[in-house]
């Protein structure tokens, strides 16, 4: 017995010494898993989205994270009674002039504990899903967005889909140096991988 529990409590030190040799380069990003049926097929894992804090808003909320688009965007029909009541947002939106999708300028995005400031976020009126009156200063997360590779730009993504998080540095953290990379190019933000 007491042979197996040193053997134990030498393996539990040896993994609490390795993660505290390790140090940890990135500041990661938490998101989770959505599933949806799309063309009658049920996908458990459909979606990824990040909980979201919007300039000084006090709401919790989310964006849909997506390699596959072109801008990050705020929904016009989630974020309109928003507007209404936080003047400084609104005040970042620019002249529309009968366009359907205008700019927010200057915009603070806060995904997890990583700040994104001063990026500019398509607004696509009459787009997404309206909020209840009576849910707008609820607790729970409203779905607002999507996160596109613009605010990646020139930076290193980092995504481990295992265990839900990603991560931006502007370098390759030493700990991912060796591993096996894929080389791909962009269109015009666009991912596209050799297949």
């Amino acid at each position: 017995m007491k042979v197996y529990k040193l053997g134990i409590s030498l393996i539990i030190l040896q993994f609490i010494c390795v993660g505290c040799s390790q140090k940890q380069s990135l500041e990661w990003i938490p998101f989770s898993w959505v599933d949806d049926t799309i063309s009658g097929k049920y996908i458990e894992k459909a979606y990824l989205h990040i909980p979201v804090k919007i300039d000084d808003l006090p709401y919790d909320f989310t964006m849909q994270f997506d390699l596959g688009t072109y801008g990050t965007q705020f929904y016009g029909n989630a974020l309109t009674p928003y507007l209404d009541e936080y003047p400084s947002l609104a005040n970042k939106l620019g002249d529309a002039q009968g366009v359907e999708d205008i700019i927010f300028r200057n915009v603070n995005l806060q995904m997890g504990t990583v700040a994104f400031n001063g990026i500019d976020v398509w607004y696509r009126k009459n787009f997404g899903e309206e909020i209840p009156g009576d849910s707008i200063h609820s607790k729970t997360p409203k779905h607002i967005g999507t996160i596109a590779p613009d605010i990646f730009l020139d930076k290193i993504l980092v995504i481990d889909y295992k265990s839900c998080r990603l991560a931006v540095s502007d370098s390759l953290p030493a700990e991912y140096k060796d591993l096996q990379a894929e080389v791909f190019e962009t269109d015009e933000g666009i991912i596209k991988l050799p297949f």
